[in-house]
C-alpha cells in the first residue's frame, strides 16, 4: 500500500465533496503536475471511487461515504493504519520457511510512539466496529430473546459494539474488557461522560478471568479470536461461555475462510496478516468455532 497515495486521495475526496472540479481546478488546488495528476484521476475513476462528467470529476458514492473524511462513516484510518502492517509483508516468505520465529524480532520503539500506534490502532478499528455493529444489532434485535439487560463485550476495543447494543436494547447495560492502554485510547477518543453512559470498561487481559462473578444474557467476541492460536481461541470461548447467564446468547462475529465468495478470499488473505502480524493468529473456519 502506497500511503502517499492514500493521503492524497483523502485530499482530493474531501474537496470533491464540496462540488465537482474538473482536472485544472483540482491541478491548481492540490498544487500537482498535471498529467500525473489525471492519469491518477482516470485510475480512481476506473475503481468506481470517481464519476467523470463533462469533463469534471465528484466522487462516487462509495467514497463520499467512506473517503470523505468529514463523513461519520470515514473509514481513512482503517486505511491508513495499515502503514503499520506493511513491513510485516516483507517477510512473508521467511514466515513460510522459518515458522513462527521470523514474527519473532525485537521491536524498538520508544513509550510515545507505541502510546500513539495504540490510539491510532483503536481509534481505525473503532470507526470500522461502529459500522459492522449497527448492522449487526439489527439482526439480534430478532435473534436474542428475552433482549439482554447485561452485556460483556471481550476485547471490544473502544466500545462501538456496547454502545450500538446499549442503544438498542432498552434497560441494557454493557461491560467492556480490553487492555488498559487501549481504554485509554478509548477515553481519548470518548472523553464526555455521555459516551459510556450504560457501558462499564474493565482494564484486563482478554485471556485472563476478570468477571466470572458476574452472568451475561449476551457476550460479543468481535473480531477477537482470530489474533490468537487455537488453544488461546478455545481458552476465550470457555471463558465467555462460563460468564453466560441461563439462556444467555454468546455472538462471535469474525471472518471466515469457508463462507460464500467473495467472503471465503478475504478470510483466506487475512489469515496470511495474521499470520504475519501476530505471534500465532489464524482465521478459523465455521467448524473450528462449533467445536470450541
Amino acid at each position: 500500500v502506497n500511503f502517499e497515495v492514500i493521503h492524497m486521495s483523502q485530499y482530493l475526496f474531501g474537496l470533491l465533496e464540496e462540488k465537482p472540479l474538473s482536472l485544472d481546478e483540482l491541478q491548481r488546488k492540490t498544487r500537482s503536475e498535471a498529467e500525473g495528476l489525471g492519469r491518477f484521476l482516470a485510475a480512481l475513476v476506473c475503481l468506481k471511487l470517481l464519476n467523470e462528467r463533462a469533463g469534471k470529476f465528484e466522487n462516487s458514492p462509495l467514497a463520499a461515504r467512506y473517503l470523505d473524511p468529514a463523513r461519520p462513516e470515514y473509514l481513512g484510518d482503517f486505511l491508513l493504519y495499515r502503514r503499520y502492517f506493511a513491513p510485516h509483508w516483507q517477510r512473508l516468505g521467511s514466515r513460510v520457511t522459518e515458522g513462527s520465529s521470523a514474527n519473532d524480532q525485537p521491536i524498538h520503539e520508544g513509550s510515545k510512539d507505541y502510546g500513539e500506534r495504540v490510539f491510532n490502532y483503536v481509534r481505525a478499528m473503532d470507526r470500522q466496529a461502529g459500522l459492522k455493529a449497527a448492522e449487526a444489532t439489527e439482526i439480534l434485535t430478532d435473534w436474542v430473546r428475552p433482549a439482554p439487560r447485561w452485556i460483556l463485550d471481550i476485547g471490544g476495543g473502544a466500545g462501538s459494539w456496547c454502545r450500538a447494543l446499549v442503544r438498542r436494547f432498552e434497560h441494557a447495560r454493557a461491560v467492556l474488557v480490553e487492555l488498559p492502554e487501549v481504554i485509554s485510547a478509548a477515553r481519548g477518543l470518548y472523553p464526555e461522560s455521555s459516551d459510556w453512559e450504560g457501558v462499564e470498561a474493565v482494564a484486563a487481559n482478554v485471556l485472563m478471568p476478570c468477571v466470572a462473578e458476574k452472568k451475561f444474557d449476551l457476550v460479543v467476541l468481535s473480531n477477537i479470536l482470530h489474533a490468537y492460536g487455537p488453544d488461546e481461541a478455545a481458552s476465550i470461548v470457555c471463558q465467555a461461555a462460563g460468564c453466560l447467564a441461563p439462556q444467555g446468547a454468546l455472538l462471535i462475529h469474525d471472518y471466515l475462510p469457508d463462507g460464500h465468495e467473495p467472503r471465503s478470499v478475504k478470510g483466506r488473505l487475512y489469515d496470511l496478516h495474521m499470520m504475519l502480524n501476530t505471534f500465532n493468529g489464524r482465521i478459523y473456519c465455521l467448524q473450528d468455532l462449533r467445536q470450541m
